[in-house]
Order: structure tokens, then sequence, then C-alpha cells
């Protein structure tokens, strides 16, 4: 239940798309059965990325929603049952 190793990279966020290195060193050896400890990972995204606003979306929604689908990821991988990236898992409806 520990994270072993990581990549993660994002577009959308500025000009190119990028690797988030102290995001990734931040989820290294991460205890996935304690959910308190994901906390310094998911606020990495912030030191790893300064997105832009344009007229898509603001930086601060950007930020915000990139967080938010590295939290649910690491549900999902935690093997949260309920849980899937794109909705509960299930029956098709």
């Amino acid at each position: 239940n520990r994270i072993t190793a990581a990549r993660l990279a994002l577009g959308g966020m500025a000009a190119t798309p990028k690797r988030g290195l102290q995001t990734e060193a931040a989820l290294l050896n991460i205890d996935l059965s304690d959910e308190s400890i994901w906390g310094p990972a998911i606020t990495a995204i912030a030191q790893d990325y300064q997105p832009i606003s344009d007229m898509r979306a603001s930086a601060t929604y950007r930020l915000e929603t990139a967080q938010s689908l590295l939290y649910k990821a690491l549900i999902e991988i935690a093997g949260d049952a309920d849980v899937r990236l794109l909705g509960q898992r299930g029956e098709a409806a």
C-alpha cells in the first residue's frame, strides 16, 4: 500500500505540458491507507505548475482541478471500490 514510483505530467496548465517533479517526489512512499498524509503531495502541484488564465479557464480553476484529480486518483489507487476517476463504479447508465 505504498507508492514506490510515480510519474505525473499535466497539460492544459500552461503553453506546454510538463512533468511535476516535486509532486512525484512528494508521492513517493505515501501510505495509501492513510489519507491524512496525502496533503503534501496534492499541494505540491502548486510548486510544479503556475497555471495560466485564459478564455477557457482561470489559473485558480486549473490548479484546483489538477489537485482534485490527483486526490481522486489516489482514492482509486488505494482501492476504494465506490470511486473511479470518471464516476461511480457499477452498472453502466
